[in-house]
């Protein structure tokens, strides 16, 4: 799959820096375009337009990034400016061929509902694939783990997940997670039997793209965000489907967001069906 462009979103803090290094990395391999996005906000939406010395201040944000790109790059980077709500104006900047990169602060809490989490409220909203990464140090990590269970769609997920092991020269880890939200007695052993033959057909589908790319399984029976962190804890990135239980609301499914909250590796969430663009 083709990709139109990177989408950075910056801001005058540091969590960005993790996420653009890592785009960058990833432009040198396949020589994306990147945009630098900085949203002035506007939480309550009014449409008041920024003054000068916001402006000034989105500038100043965007040229201490650009500084972070090597020059030989900076004839494919382009920067904006929006105004408006912050995770809604991020989501809203790219379509479903791009990729958005959020930085985000380590967080830690497994089972609760955390709304004002960036991120989360990104993942809900964006049409995009997301990639999540903790601005906390990351050390040397090897592997692609990709998550998959028996309500989560996984054929663009595996893809998305081949291509950039094969662009990065990373084994691939496929982990299904087997157990039910809710176990019922007698359901174990079919979920597990299940499980494997999802496993089979998803490596089956990365050889006939990727032939020769190295490729494990494994099924977990454990709960999916708990299988599939432990499983990443030394990975250099952790690829879920994401689904929207209630958008108004700004709710992702209950393993995006357990994932998000406990995040300990770069995530690319893919969204389970392509949406428009809130």
């Amino acid at each position: 799959m083709e990709l139109a462009r990177f989408v950075v979103a910056i801001d005058a803090g540091r969590a960005y820096h993790a996420a653009l290094d890592w785009a960058i990395n990833a432009s040198l391999l396949g020589g994306e375009d990147i945009l630098l996005l900085h949203v002035i906000d506007r939480r309550d939406g009014d449409g008041t337009p920024a003054d000068e010395e916001e402006l000034a201040a989105a500038e100043a944000a965007l040229d201490v990034a650009l500084d972070r790109i090597p020059v030989t790059m900076r004839d494919r980077v382009s920067r904006r400016i929006e105004v408006g709500p912050v995770e809604r104006t991020v989501a809203a900047s790219a379509s479903y061929r791009d990729i958005l990169f959020v930085g985000t602060h380590k967080t830690g809490y497994l089972h609760g509902r955390v709304l004002r989490s960036r991120s989360l409220v990104i993942a809900s909203l964006a049409s995009a694939r997301l990639i999540v990464i903790p601005a906390v140090a990351q050390p040397a990590r090897r592997g692609i783990v990709v998550g998959l269970g028996p309500e989560l769609h996984w054929e663009d997920l595996v893809l998305n997940a081949a291509m950039g092991a094969h662009r990065e020269l990373e084994e691939l880890r496929l982990v299904y997670a087997a157990r039910e939200p809710e176990p019922r007695a007698g359901m174990a052993d079919e979920r597990l039997d299940a499980g494997r033959v999802a496993l089979a057909a998803a490596r089956e589908l990365v050889a006939e793209e990727h032939p020769g790319l190295p490729t494990t399984v494994r099924v977990s029976a454990r709960a999916a965000a708990e299988a599939f962190l432990d499983s990443s804890r030394s990975a250099m990135m952790l690829a879920i489907p994401v689904s929207v239980v209630d958008r108004a609301a700004q709710f992702t499914g209950s393993v995006a967001h357990d994932v998000l909250l406990n995040i300990n590796c770069p995530v690319f969430l893919i969204p389970a069906e392509p949406r428009a663009a809130a």
